[in-house]
């Protein structure tokens, strides 16, 4: 979270996940690990458009547990053009799609449907890394996830 704050220049961090929004412990290990210069702000998905709305775009990086999460924000009003993928590690269901970042068939599709109103989606771990978007990877995870 650190790196990423100061490669971006971020002066806030919205979290937006229901677990932590009700958990007080999870909310101060996810403050603890923000740079103390830093806000961070923690909300349910259901208040992330109301969190979100009237700030300064620019200097705010969102985390979010999963794509169908940033999928549901974009399709409740919340814009953004682009979301960054890292930090989805291998679990069930999941298949390698970049490095150490894994997929499930409804997360690829989550992704997919964002591409498609025209959120570019960019793969990347750490800010130095090059990345790859969506569109460098889709002929591999369509083949994966036979996709059509």
């Amino acid at each position: 979270m650190a790196v990423w704050a100061k490669a971006l220049g971020a002066k806030r961090i919205v979290i937006v996940d229901d677990q932590v929004s009700q958990d007080p412990f999870l909310q101060k290990v996810m403050r603890l690990a923000a740079p103390p210069q830093i806000k961070v702000d923690i909300c349910s998905i259901s208040q992330a458009r109301e969190v979100l709305t009237g700030h300064d775009e620019a200097s705010t990086i969102v985390l979010l547990k999963t794509p169908q999460t940033a999928l549901s924000l974009f399709e409740n009003g919340v814009r953004f053009n682009s979301l960054n993928v890292g930090g989805i590690g291998a679990g069930p269901g999941r298949k390698p799609a970049y490095r150490n970042i894994s997929l499930s068939s409804d997360e690829f599709s989550a992704l997919e449907k964002l591409v498609s109103s025209g959120v570019q989606v960019v793969f990347k771990i750490v800010p130095d890394d090059r990345g790859m978007t969506l569109a460098d990877l889709e002929p591999k995870l369509k083949a994966i996830f036979k996709h059509n």
